[in-house]
């Protein structure tokens, strides 16, 4: 499904390939786009890059998130370094990872489910975020684009409309958080649809988890 896409945005110019298809870019009449200076924050809380986003996100999915979702079990770790680890290049990588499983009142055994994140700073709203989410979804079974960025400042971008368009098209979750560290902030644009990836896919990418405490306690799961 990604390739598909991927393809069409290419052939029509929206996006740039490049290095063999590991990486994406805007062309440079379109370059990323910068909430408008009409007074309404990007944000409530300023970040430098976008690397500095990812600890208070990954905190706020692994000490609230996950809770408020009702995941009986669950491992969350950053998942955008692996350091020397082969990761099978930039789009099999997403920022922040959470595997959980939950059970239902009137469903019988209980349900796995690997979520990722990808995460873009205000100055990158843009639809890489959404593509990028897309390419993580073959191996994960919700994925979500999270962009930091007040819900009205995300509105009045010329982007907006299609990045929430291809989000609602192919099932991934947009998020706009106006404070990465507080989810009352986080307003939940899209809902990301439940997919059902190629088993060794998945199997694949749990292995690849950065943390071994993280893999070792997924296995405990299975002898339960």
């Amino acid at each position: 499904m990604f390739s598909v896409v991927l393809g069409a945005l290419v052939r029509k110019g929206d996006v740039i390939q490049r290095r063999g298809g590991r990486s994406l870019e805007l062309p440079t009449t379109t370059a990323a786009i910068a909430p408008t200076s009409n007074g309404k924050a990007a944000a409530s809380v300023s970040y430098g890059s976008e690397r500095e986003l990812y600890e208070p996100i990954f905190t706020v999915v692994k000490d609230k998130w996950a809770v408020e979702r009702g995941y009986d079990r669950f491992v969350c770790e950053p998942s955008h370094s692996k350091g020397s680890a082969p990761t099978g290049g930039k789009f099999t990588r997403p920022d922040v990872t959470l595997v959980g499983v939950k059970a239902y009142v009137h469903l019988p055994g209980r349900y796995f489910e690997v979520v990722t994140f990808e995460v873009k700073a205000a100055y990158d709203v843009n639809v890489l975020g959404v593509l990028e989410a897309l390419a993580h979804r073959e191996a994960a079974h919700k994925s979500y684009a999270l962009y930091h960025v007040a819900s009205d400042a995300f509105d009045d971008t010329e982007n907006s409309d299609r990045i929430e368009s291809l989000a609602e098209k192919h099932g991934i979750g947009l998020i706009l958080a106006a404070d990465p560290a507080d989810l009352s902030t986080w307003e939940f644009r899209v809902e990301a649809k439940r997919n059902e990836p190629d088993p060794e896919r998945l199997d694949a990418f749990i292995g690849g988890l950065r943390e071994k405490a993280n893999r070792d306690e997924i296995l405990k799961w299975n002898k339960v």
